[in-house]
């Protein structure tokens, strides 16, 4: 019996602990609740640029684009996002009439470090986005090369395995020149 309220004590402190951690991280991470839409944004707006590249009326020469997700407008001006203002902590984004910077500030010296984590988290799930289909497949090839190990069957998923995985490495170089792309423009 002594065992039995050991085990539900656990677990009650379990998903005590659990609920509290989860309202932790929400409180932590809700000021970086746009990193999620600007890196679903990226991958459309890199193939949006490319594209549109030379079209002089849709994207003309030396224009930048704003910085808001999903928003191509190329008619922008630099707004305050954060930093201490008048101080060389003081940043500028450019962005479109019709959108302001939803980036995390608190209007001090620190706020590089806030923007610094913004744009980590957003990285790391456009990261993560492009590399879900080819790290599944790869995985799933090379799980059905190890059942039919030794056959010609099982070396046929074993190549496949690599070109999924070389389909990986394509995703990683597109995914830093679309990074690339997004801050030049």
């Amino acid at each position: 019996m002594k065992s039995d309220e050991n085990k539900l004590t656990t677990i009650g402190c379990a998903i005590l602990f659990l609920v509290v951690a989860g309202g932790l991280a929400f409180l932590a991470l809700r000021p970086f609740s746009g990193a999620v839409a600007q890196s679903l944004d990226v991958w459309p707006r890199a193939w949006w640029m490319v594209t549109h590249f030379h079209d002089d009326d849709v994207f003309p020469a030396k224009a930048n684009l704003c910085a808001a997700p999903f928003c191509r407008d190329p008619h922008t001006s630099r707004v305050y996002v954060g930093g201490n203002p008048g101080h060389r902590s003081e940043s500028r984004l450019r962005f479109c009439r019709a959108h302001t910077p939803e980036l995390p500030k608190w209007g001090t010296r620190f706020d590089d470090a806030l923007r610094f984590i913004y744009w980590t988290i957003a990285m790391g799930l456009s990261l993560a986005m492009g590399l879900a289909v080819p790290g599944i497949v790869c995985i799933l090839f090379m799980l059905v090369a190890q059942r039919l190990k030794g056959s010609a069957a099982g070396k046929v998923m074993n190549a496949l395995a690599i070109v999924a995985a070389l389909a990986g490495v394509l995703v990683m170089a597109a995914w830093a020149a679309a990074w690339v792309m997004f801050a030049w423009w």
